[in-house]
Order: C-alpha cells, then sequence, then structure tokens
C-alpha cells in the first residue's frame, strides 16, 4: 500500500512542476544522459502539496480521496529535485530508440548518505497489457 501512496506523490510533484516555473538547462552526464535542476522545494510547499494540492488532484480522480488522507508522512527535508533523460530502446518494438525520462528527489539532510528509495512503474504500450 505504501507503494500506491508513493506512487501518488510523485504523480502530483510530477504534475506540479510541470506548470509555472522557469526551466534550467540540461547538463548532460554523457551521450545520451542528461539531468536538469527543477528546483528546492522547502517544507512548506512539501505540505501544500500534500494537503491543498492533493485534495484539488483527487477531486479530479476516480479514486476516492479517502484512501489517502492521513497517509503520508509530514516531510522532514527540503527536497531538491531533478528530471533526467536518457537514451534507450523498445526491445519488443525491434529496439526502436526511446528517450526515456525520470524524477531524482534529494532530501537536504545535511548528512553525507541516506537509504534509497526507488519506485518504477513499467511500461505500457495499449490497454490491453
Amino acid at each position: 500500500m505504501k507503494l500506491k501512496f508513493s506512487f501518488w506523490l510523485l504523480l502530483i510533484v510530477a504534475a506540479n512542476l510541470a506548470f509555472g516555473q522557469k526551466k534550467q538547462p540540461y547538463t548532460e552526464v554523457k551521450a545520451g544522459v542528461e539531468y536538469q535542476l527543477i528546483g528546492t522545494y522547502n517544507l512548506q510547499k512539501l505540505n501544500k502539496i500534500l494537503t491543498t494540492e492533493m485534495d484539488a488532484f483527487m477531486s479530479a480522480s476516480s479514486v476516492p480521496a479517502s484512501d489517502f488522507k492521513g497517509s503520508f508522512v509530514k516531510p522532514k527535508y527540503v527536497v531538491k529535485l531533478y528530471r533526467v533523460k536518457y537514451s534507450s530502446v523498445v526491445p519488443e518494438h525491434n529496439n526502436m530508440r526511446t528517450v526515456a525520462t525520470g524524477l531524482i528527489a534529494i532530501p537536504e539532510t545535511g548528512t553525507d548518505s541516506m537509504a534509497v528509495v526507488s519506485y518504477q512503474h513499467g511500461t505500457v504500450f495499449n490497454k490491453t497489457e
């Protein structure tokens, strides 16, 4: 169930990032791999996402908002967000080239290390999969 909550939180953050922010340029790590600083979210912004913005997002969803109320842990750290993109292929389509994207959230804890939490979803090509 926690994975489901993480998915919704990432979806809300990603949707939130898509609107109203000046975009930074991408930085190339190596051929076909780039990252872009999206910004830094303070605790106030993170809590707003989990309250009023979550309510607005869930009001348009078929999933009852009551399933998620009170399910998130209050954020403890400011988070720096990065958009990543990299070249990949689609094996099921004769290794057709594509660009994959993702979101990396790095908490600013003041420590040198922290446990990694990772969430991925599978790729779906049509509604029957």
